[in-house]
């Protein structure tokens, strides 16, 4: 709660900075201790025993994964829910392999269990460290690899994506366009990420006030731009998300970003622009003024 409360989002996608570095190892920190007390509490204290506690909370993970991948378990939500179940199911292995056979575990010891513990945790750390299949960015300039975005313009002519994050057109802005217009044809296409506050970073079908800054920044971008200009508002609070969603969805060859100054964006994504850099894609970032 103090977490959201500070920086109005738990994406895990968003821990960017040293405020929400300490939220996130502060909360390793308890969910170890609690899903430690939760293992023995259900493997001890009920009576239900070691692997079968391990069974029940690896089933129940298994149910929050078909929720969010049949139902639309908000992503966010579905992984703090499985996170924290992780902690109580580590811990039943844990004891199911380290306690003694007459305590109904296997008898390997804390050592030898710790060791296995250790060398699992390596490997994987090794192969995503080799591998970056966690890398979302990284995944996603590989998709793109074979796109008109990566190999340059086609016939359909070069298309910007114009991203106005939480502030409306400033002069910034339409002079980014301006310039950019005139070094040659270009179709623009503005995107405003949802400015309003949804929780767990849930999509929204309010765009009220998306469509009030979408409808104060066309008429200026279409004057400097010197043709019409679409534009839609993204449902979704995170703008990092709905970049990579509108990414995905069409051809862009550029990126035009306008942030607000720092001193006004202090829970936006501050690395929004060296993450979005990431993807690939040449970019502008312009700071919003006036």
């Amino acid at each position: 709660m103090a977490w959201y409360a500070s920086e109005r989002t738990l994406s895990i996608h968003t821990i960017v900075t040293t405020r929400r570095e300490s939220f996130y190892w502060l909360t390793v920190l308890f969910t170890f201790a609690l899903g430690t007390a939760a293992g023995d509490l259900t493997a001890e204290r009920l009576a239900v025993g070691y692997w079968k506690s391990a069974l029940l909370f690896g089933a129940l993970i298994g149910i929050v994964y078909l929720l969010h991948l049949k139902a639309g378990l908000n992503a966010i939500l579905a992984f703090w829910i499985a996170y924290i179940l992780t902690r109580p199911l580590g811990a039943s292995i844990g004891d199911y392999l380290s306690q003694p056979r007459a305590d109904g575990g296997i008898g390997l010891g804390t050592t030898v269990t710790s060791v296995a513990f250790l060398l699992t945790i390596l490997a994987v750390v090794i192969f995503l460290s080799v591998t970056h299949a966690d890398v979302i960015e990284e995944r996603i300039a590989i998709e793109h690899a074979g796109s008109p975005a990566a190999t340059g313009p086609s016939e359909r002519g070069v298309r910007i994506l114009v991203v106005a994050n939480k502030i409306a057109a400033t002069p910034a802005l339409v002079e980014a366009v301006r310039a950019r217009a005139a070094l040659g044809a270009a179709r623009f296409i503005v995107l405003v990420p949802n400015p309003a506050h949804v929780a767990f970073d849930r999509s929204s079908a309010d765009l009220r006030k998306g469509d009030e800054l979408l409808a104060a920044s066309l008429p200026q971008l279409e004057e400097a731009a010197g043709a019409a200009i679409e534009g839609r508002v993204a449902s979704s609070p995170n703008a990092f998300d709905d970049i990579v969603q509108e990414l995905n969805d069409g051809d862009y060859d550029e990126i035009i970003l306008e942030t607000p100054p720092s001193h006004v964006s202090h829970w936006l994504h501050v690395d929004l622009r060296e993450r979005i850099a990431h993807l690939g894609y040449p970019l502008t970032t312009v700071v919003a003024t006036g």
